[in-house]
């Protein structure tokens, strides 16, 4: 009997110590900040007071107001009308305000004449009027290399607002060159030339210091041009223009490839078959459908059609993703993620907003969105249970998940211990001091869950838009405060009204 009770403890001790060594790891889970706050100064009413006495404190009769912008190049009036029946302000003592301050140099005596008029006559103030005008040095610039300028045009951006429009079929992240392609040529020095602020002062051209462009790998000079060496995307990063290939598939990821591991960006011209892995260091663009295969990227995640999970397969990314439409998947990103046509039983997480767009619809399982969701269409009349989260840090849930998970575990061998302290023939100084390990370990896990759910909601302003149809059953939660959804409403906006301390539902 005693030798089942002693295999049990050194069964029970093993486990435990597995388990805490696990929990140990945890240290960097939590990374917790404050930002400080400065109150407003007990003095700083009697500024307020000055600045407002000051402003009261106008003179009765029509006067202008002189500013120079710091760099004396361009000279600015405010014209103000009389009080009553007090004198007008004339031509003329304009310009003896601008004698009297040195300005004469290519004064805008048109504008301003125009300008005082309309103060006298409309008994209006007239601000911000440009009186006189430097002319800026024009600056020495030296040889350097410059990037061809359809080459130098940021790529179209995946982020848009919240009504515009995505062509999906245009949208890509890459700026792909052709072996031979010129990608940059030598630009001549010019000749600068002096300027004059508007008192007349000299302003000597200085000589730009320009960013030099060094050559990276798989370019070449010829002459005054640069050229590709191979196919492959353009990079201009750190100074140096280069062409990084990019791993293109002309087929289905299956068979053929095995699972991909690639730094860059990759392009998948056929589909991501199930079972199979690709793994991104930038980009994957995928030109027909992700299977219930396991991708992950460090950027962007583009499939040109959807991606059908089956309920295994995973989707990750860092940045944005676009899709088609999501069927039994589960997406998980950082950056925004936009669905064409619709999302149908699946898990969506983002720390940003979901946009289904002016059609898309959702019907079943469960999106995240730390900024919130819009979509045409959710939930449907017959379909299953549909749940919309909002306002919260996904990321932090999934760490709070985890820590209830352990501590739970963590007292499960806590009682066991207990058991088998009490049960043991002897005492057992190992079990003691195991005992103190997990009540330790229990304490830590609730101070770091203490400190997690203060960075749980991440955002009050989140809501959720539908343009059409919102069906019974479905459930909005924006920063835990739950509402479900009892009739059948149109174009609704949920949002979080702070206030009355509850998720509401309005048209819009």
């Amino acid at each position: 009997m005693n030798g089942s009770i002693e295999r049990s403890t050194d069964q029970l001790l093993s486990q435990s110590s597995l388990l805490l060594e696990e929990i140990e790891g945890m240290n960097g889970l939590i990374s917790a900040g404050a930002e400080d706050s400065s109150p407003v100064g007990s003095t700083a009413h009697v500024e307020a007071m000055r600045r407002m006495n000051e402003t009261m404190a106008l003179p009765s009769r029509g006067h202008a107001e002189l500013n120079v912008s710091e760099d004396e190049m361009t000279a600015t009036m405010d014209f103000y009308p009389p009080a009553g029946d007090a004198p007008t302000l004339d031509l003329q003592e304009i310009r003896d305000m601008l004698a009297a301050n040195d300005i004469s140099v290519d004064v805008n005596w048109a504008e301003t004449e125009a300008a005082l008029f309309r103060c006298n006559t409309d008994r209006q103030p007239v601000t911000d009027v440009v009186v006189a005008c430097g002319r800026p040095p024009v600056n020495n610039e030296l040889a350097r290399l410059v990037v061809e300028p359809e080459l130098a045009e940021p790529a179209p951006s995946i982020v848009t607002g919240e009504n515009d429009r995505i062509d999906y079929r245009s949208v890509s992240p890459f700026q792909l060159v052709k072996r031979g392609q010129a990608l940059a040529k030598i630009i001549s020095a010019k000749r600068g030339e002096q300027g004059y602020t508007v008192y007349g002062k000299p302003v000597a051209c200085k000589t730009i210091q320009v960013t030099r462009l060094a050559l990276g790998h798989d370019v070449a000079q010829y002459g005054e041009t640069v050229h590709a060496e191979c196919d492959g995307r353009l990079s201009l990063e750190n100074n140096i223009i280069s062409v990084s290939p990019v791993l293109e598939i002309p087929h289905d990821v299956d068979l053929r490839t095995g699972h991909i591991s690639f730094p860059g960006d990759v392009i998948v011209h056929g589909d991501v078959k199930s079972g199979f892995k690709v793994q991104s260091g930038g980009t994957i663009l995928c030109l027909q459908t992700i299977e219930a295969a396991e991708v992950s990227c460090e950027k962007d995640l583009i499939v040109k059609r959807g991606v059908v999970g089956r309920q295994t397969g995973s989707v990750r990314a860092h940045g944005s993703v676009l899709i088609k439409f999501a069927e039994n998947a589960f997406i998980e990103t950082r950056g925004p993620i936009r669905v064409d046509v619709g999302i149908l039983n699946s898990i969506v997480q983002t720390l940003d907003r979901i946009d289904l767009g002016p059609r898309g619809i959702i019907v079943g399982g469960k999106l995240t969105a730390g900024n919130g969701i819009s979509a045409a269409q959710i939930g449907a009349s017959l379909g299953a249970r549909t749940e919309l989260y909002c306002g919260i840090d996904y990321s932090v849930e999934q760490k709070l998940e985890w820590l209830r998970e352990k501590v739970m575990l963590l007292s499960g061998k806590l009682r066991q211990v207990t058991q088998h302290i009490a049960a043991s023939p002897r005492p057992r100084e190992d079990l003691e001091q195991l005992r103190e390990k997990l009540k330790e370990a229990v304490h830590k896990i609730n101070e770091s869950a203490g400190l997690l759910v203060f960075r749980l909601d991440r955002n009050e302003s989140a809501d959720v838009r539908v343009t059409g149809t919102v069906y019974p059953g479905t459930y909005v939660e924006i920063c835990h405060l739950p509402y479900v959804v009892t009739r059948a409403l149109h174009k609704t906006r949920f949002y979080l009204d702070k206030a009355k301390g509850k998720v509401v539902a309005e048209p819009w």
